[in-house]
């Protein structure tokens, strides 16, 4: 059985960038101008955030004496998908 921490942290990585997808499509595409330029500026953001937030944890937890596997887990998902984010943008807009 899952923990509430790993379905918190999945649904805080998932559904923020679902939802920013979602919402530059409905806005008028992703198509190639500044909603593209945009889009990446808020995905790369937010998995910036979203791992800076991750790191604070493990490091916050370590302090206090718990090891966490979890982050771990979901520092190195948020940093790859950090690193492909990024790449992608890179290909797109050059």
């Amino acid at each position: 059985m899952m923990s509430t921490g790993i379905i918190c942290k999945l649904t805080f990585l998932l559904l923020p960038v679902t939802g920013i997808t979602l919402w530059f499509l409905y806005d008028g595409g992703i198509g190639l101008g500044w909603n593209l330029i945009w889009y990446w500026i808020w995905i790369i953001g937010f998995l910036t955030v979203y791992t800076a937030g991750v790191v604070f944890s493990y490091f916050y937890n370590r302090i206090k004496g718990k090891r966490n596997k979890e982050n771990i887990l979901f520092m190195l998902v948020g940093l790859s998908l950090l690193v492909i984010a990024s790449g992608c943008a890179i290909m797109q807009l050059t």
